[in-house]
């Protein structure tokens, strides 16, 4: 029931954050590592819980999960700068075809 919470306020955030030049190539790179993910993580979490506890799997799944913060830290608030210099750069070019 969470990931049915989660995943579409996942996409609105990606899609909102993304730039639509990138988006398709971002998307695409969010997919294979989420499958790359449960591919290699899955099966040692699944051990986790069956040689120790359901608790120690989920406790394996956080710490796996964990570096993702750092990527929803990163978030919109880091492009200012950069949105900054593109817009400053797309008015220089204007000003040169005048």
């Amino acid at each position: 029931m969470a990931s049915s919470v989660a995943e579409p306020v996942y996409a609105s955030w990606l899609n909102r954050n993304l730039e639509s030049r990138s988006r398709a190539t971002v998307l695409s790179m969010v997919s294979q590592s989420d499958a790359l993910g449960q591919t290699a993580g899955g099966p040692v979490v699944g051990w986790i819980g069956s040689r120790f506890s359901i608790r120690a799997s989920l406790l394996a799944a956080s710490l796996l999960l964990l570096p993702l913060l750092a990527v929803f830290g990163r978030g919109p608030a880091g492009r200012g700068a950069e949105k900054a210099y593109f817009a400053k750069k797309l008015e220089q070019e204007d000003t040169r075809r005048l």
